[in-house]
């Protein structure tokens, strides 16, 4: 993908079918799948507040929204009984050409909502899951953006930095300009480490200076159980042998 090319990345289930990766440029990536599933922790406090991304690594830098359909104006938002809710964002090579965060924040509901509507309207009324569509890249909604003139955010092991949401301009833009990989949230109101676990950095509400919060390690999967060795077939019954004795009865 050229390097000013950004491809939409689109998350949300559908009417009849749990079956949510819509678009995904990236040919299921596993960062991007990551970092996809850490922005919407399975719809936690997004009835309170989106969640915005800002994430790079290497040659990977996705910038996008988390937050409940209802948020993007769209009638898709709903099977009538509980609130949807869904990722948008886009996929694109250079973490220099990603936005300040005040250019996305004015402009991230009109983009998501167009983009959500492209890439879900087609396959809303179906009724078993189908292929995920890849997106080809095009200029990125937001246009120009300023060159990145933040300082790079300090990195901890096992660990989240929290932000106060009052810093969220300067540590997006900080973010910008960390060559590191960098996974932020924007948007959150509490912070639990348990729903953190794949980000760096997080902005927060009730955060009233920088700290950091040890991160829950990943769940140990069960080992899978040893098969018992197969069981032989039960012998033949032995055959008997010798002759076998006649008995006669007279005719009357």
């Amino acid at each position: 993908m050229p390097e000013d090319d950004w491809a939409p990345v689109v998350y949300g289930r559908l009417l009849h079918v749990d079956d949510w990766w819509r678009a995904d440029p990236s040919g299921r990536d596993p960062w991007v799948r990551r970092v996809v599933q850490a922005a919407v922790s399975s719809g936690w406090e997004l009835d309170r507040s989106p969640r915005l991304l800002l994430a790079h690594s290497g040659d990977r830098c996705l910038v996008g929204v988390a937050c409940l359909c209802r948020d993007l104006g769209t009638e898709l938002d709903s099977d009538g009984r509980r609130p949807f809710y869904c990722f948008v964002g886009w996929l694109g090579t250079d973490r220099a050409a990603a936005p300040a965060f005040d250019q996305f924040r004015a402009g991230w509901t009109r983009w998501a909502a167009a983009t959500y509507d492209a890439w879900v309207r087609p396959d809303w009324h179906r009724t078993v899951a189908g292929p995920v569509h890849t997106p080809p890249g095009g200029p990125a909604p937001w246009g120009v953006v300023p060159p990145p003139a933040g300082r790079p955010l300090p990195s901890v092991a096992d660990a989240v930095w929290l932000h106060p949401a009052a810093r969220t301009p300067a540590v997006w833009e900080d973010a910008r300009s960390t060559p590191r990989p960098v996974v932020l949230l924007a948007g959150l109101r509490t912070a639990r480490r348990t729903r953190l676990r794949h980000v760096t950095d997080a902005c927060v509400a009730d955060v009233a200076s920088p700290t950091t919060m040890a991160t829950a390690p990943e769940p140990v999967e069960p080992p899978e159980p040893e098969e018992d060795p197969p069981v032989p077939p039960p012998a033949d019954p032995p055959r008997r042998t010798g002759r076998t004795g006649r008995r006669w009865w007279p005719l009357r």
